[in-house]
């Protein structure tokens, strides 16, 4: 019999203080016992009830008792969810499992701090399950050697367009190289006086562009930062193109949901938003509409330095350190980390790190969308069924995968910490106030306080 719990406090909910070291820690896997754990963030009902029902099939003996985050505002639920995790979880109090965004002000702090559980032993004796997820999105979770963190799902720097498009502008479109060609081959769209832009650059920042390089600038296990270096500036520099072409010449485009499409449509850009909804079915409803505007649609996606390509978690899943529940914990993240076509929770934002799903779903979803959309303008878009090449050249752009980063430049609304860095310490020199030099020396400087704190 469950046991449920109205929404209080994680106060006294949770045993006492116990050593992960000494026992998952050390390779060896904690028998399951009868308890359960859970707390459901009300932004995160829809995932948490779905897995919930397939652990309650599987695990009929499993006690689980729910804290549940009661309805309210999005902000204010999502803030009191951020007390929670960082005065409960970081003091080894809390639920035994963990789901999470951009909760985290540094997730790699975090795992630092010895938060969460290393979920190796678990998965090292689960091989079969894993082989069908993503291994380099998988290993974004691993620090010092410990799966601290399994990503559930993810995002990607995707560059969607129409072959119509790129044609009308002279562009080919790169399917491999590095991301120093990329941004060569952007440079004549990434002018102040250019009539069609490479993407809409009104929300990339500098933290995100040395996300899509890869550049491990920020060495969290050794308390190293890596800005002074050609390859870094080169990013900056790249970066500062589209930080001025916007700033000289912004984007506009007011009272616009589907940006992307509108500036693909009237050929002002390269490609669409890349801060649009591309996930699974985000990436098909642009995708069925590019298609109904009677163009083909293509895709690849801004490599890495090294020529790979850098995901960056979006849902992540992890076991409190300390809990006593770690097998059921980790057998409920099993759960978590499923996704087909009759899941409830659609992933407009994100891909599932389960690969034959991401790749699957494309399919499923554009099938699926047929009805002609109308943006927020007026604007309706026609929509026909996406194809086979599309969707075949999706799949080629998941294969490229070869790393996962675990960072995030926003915390809700507000840059994160080490964006902010970025953005103060650079800014003086993306505004030409400054030469490179002395922003790199304050950045190295600040970035460095930062880690040894």
């Amino acid at each position: 019999m469950k046991k449920y719990i109205g929404f209080v406090l994680l106060i006294g909910l949770l045993l006492s203080l116990t050593s992960c070291s000494t026992k998952a820690g050390d390779g060896t896997v904690e028998p399951p016992t009868s308890q359960l754990s859970l707390y459901i963030p009300y932004s995160y009902t829809p995932k948490y009830e779905e897995a919930l029902e397939l652990f309650e099939q599987r695990y009929p003996d499993v006690e689980v008792t729910i804290t549940r985050q009661k309805d309210q505002n999005y902000e204010t639920a999502r803030e009191e969810y951020v007390q929670i995790l960082k005065n409960e979880v970081m003091a080894g109090k809390g639920p035994d499992l963990i789901l999470f965004t951009d909760e985290f002000e540094d997730v790699y702090k975090t795992m630092d701090a010895g938060a969460f559980c290393d979920l190796t032993p678990y998965m090292e004796q689960d091989a079969d399950f894993w082989k069908e997820y993503s291994r380099p999105v998988l290993d974004g979770g691993v620090f010092k050697e410990k799966q601290y963190i399994i990503p559930l799902t993810y995002t990607l720097p995707l560059l969607l367009s129409s072959q119509e498009n790129l044609d009308s502008q002279g562009y080919t479109l790169l399917e491999s190289g590095t991301f120093s060609d990329f941004t060569k081959s952007i440079e004549p769209f990434t002018q102040t006086d250019s009539s069609c832009r490479a993407f809409d650059g009104r929300n990339i920042t500098l933290w995100d562009y040395l996300n899509y390089s890869g550049l491990d600038y920020m060495d969290y296990e050794n308390k190293t930062i890596h800005v002074d270096t050609d390859a870094f500036r080169q990013v900056v520099d790249a970066y500062k193109r589209v930080y001025q072409q916007e700033k000289q010449n912004p984007l506009q485009m007011s009272g616009i949901s589907y940006g992307g499409l509108y500036t693909l449509k009237n050929n002002q850009t390269l490609f669409s938003d890349l801060y649009a909804y591309h996930g699974s079915f985000g990436l098909m409803l642009e995708a069925n509409i590019i298609t109904g505007m009677e163009k083909t649609p293509v895709i690849s996606a801004i490599p890495t330095m090294d020529g790979g390509l850098q995901a960056k978690a979006y849902s992540c899943a992890a076991v409190r350190a300390n809990s006593p529940n770690k097998q059921n914990a980790y057998n409920f993240i099993k759960l978590l980390s499923l996704r087909d076509s009759s899941s409830q929770n659609v992933p407009t934002f994100d891909i599932p790190v389960q690969t034959s799903a991401a790749k699957d779903l494309v399919r499923i979803y554009s099938s699926k969308i047929r009805n002609p959309i109308e943006d927020s303008d007026g604007i309706t878009y026609p929509v026909r069924l996406s194809p086979g090449e599309f969707i075949k050249q999706y799949g080629t752009v998941l294969d490229r995968i070869t790393s996962c980063s675990l960072g995030t430049g926003w915390i809700g609304s507000k840059l994160s910490v080490t964006a902010q860095y970025l953005n103060d310490c650079m800014a003086p020199y993306l505004n030409g106030e400054k030469d490179y030099e002395t922003c790199i020396r304050d950045l190295e400087t600040k970035l460095t306080m930062y880690l040894s704190e």
